[in-house]
C-alpha cells in the first residue's frame, strides 16, 4: 500500500522518501534522527494501533530532539471500536487504503 501511495505520489510530481521501519523496538534512532532533521512532514503508516505503535514511537522521538523540524502523521488503526469487515473495507475505514494515504501525501505536499 506505502510503495504504491508514493508511486501515485510520484507520478503527480511529489517527491517522497520510503523508509521500511521493519522493527518498532529497537527504534532505527539513525534513521528517525536523520529523518526528523531533514524533513518537514513524516507520515507513519502501520497495520496496527496508532497509540502504542510507530506513530507514537516516532512523534516521542521527534518531540525530544530540539533540532526536530517534522510533522508527524500517523495512518493505522485509530483508538476506537472498529467494525468487523473485508481487509479492503477496513483499510479504507481506518483510512490507510493506498488511495488514502496518497491523499495524505498530497495534502501534505501542498502544505509547503
Amino acid at each position: 500500500m506505502g510503495a504504491a501511495a508514493v508511486a501515485k505520489a510520484a507520478e503527480k510530481g511529489i517527491s517522497v522518501q520510503h523508509y521500511d521501519m521493519r522493527f518498532l523496538k529497537p527504534a532505527d534512532e539513525e534513521v528517525l534522527e536523520y529523518v526528523s532533521r531533514n524533513y518537514r512532514n513524516v507520515i507513519t503508516l502501520e497495520d496496527g494501533c496508532l497509540t502504542g505503535g510507530l506513530y507514537s514511537t516516532v512523534s516521542v522521538f521527534t518531540a525530544s530532539r530540539k533540532d526536530s523540524i517534522c510533522k508527524v502523521t500517523g495512518l493505522g488503526i485509530p483508538d476506537r471500536f472498529i467494525q468487523q469487515g473485508k481487509t479492503k473495507q477496513l483499510y479504507h475505514e481506518c483510512g490507510y487504503d493506498t488511495e488514502s494515504i496518497a491523499r495524505t501525501i498530497e495534502t501534505l505536499a501542498g502544505s509547503f
